[in-house]
C-alpha cells in the first residue's frame, strides 16, 4: 500500500495570518460566551468582544465530538483589530 500523504496544517500557509481553532480555547464550558478566540497562528490577532450580549458561545462535543463557536446570525460578533481584511478566504 502507498505511504498516506502528510497530515495538511494551516500553519504550512505561507502568510497566513490568522487561525482560528475551536480546540484552541480552553477553560470554557459548554454554552459559555466567548470573549477572546485566541489566534493559533502567532500572529496574536485574537478575535474579541467586550460586550457579552454580542458574544457567540463556546459548544463542546458539536462536530465529530469537536468544539465549535457558535454565532447567533444575528448581533454576535468578534472583532480582529490587528487585521487588515483586504483580500482573504474564510
Amino acid at each position: 500500500a502507498p505511504p498516506a500523504p502528510p497530515a495538511f496544517s494551516p500553519a504550512s500557509i505561507a502568510g497566513l495570518q490568522l487561525w482560528l481553532k475551536a480546540d484552541a480555547i480552553e477553560g470554557l464550558a459548554d454554552g459559555a460566551e466567548v470573549a477572546t478566540w485566541p489566534d493559533s497562528s502567532e500572529e496574536g490577532n485574537d478575535a474579541t468582544q467586550g460586550m457579552a450580549s454580542f458574544r457567540p458561545t463556546f459548544q463542546t462535543t458539536e462536530i465529530n465530538g469537536l468544539p465549535v463557536v457558535r454565532f447567533d446570525g444575528i448581533v454576535d460578533v468578534l472583532s480582529i483589530p490587528g487585521l487588515a481584511l483586504n483580500d482573504f478566504t474564510i
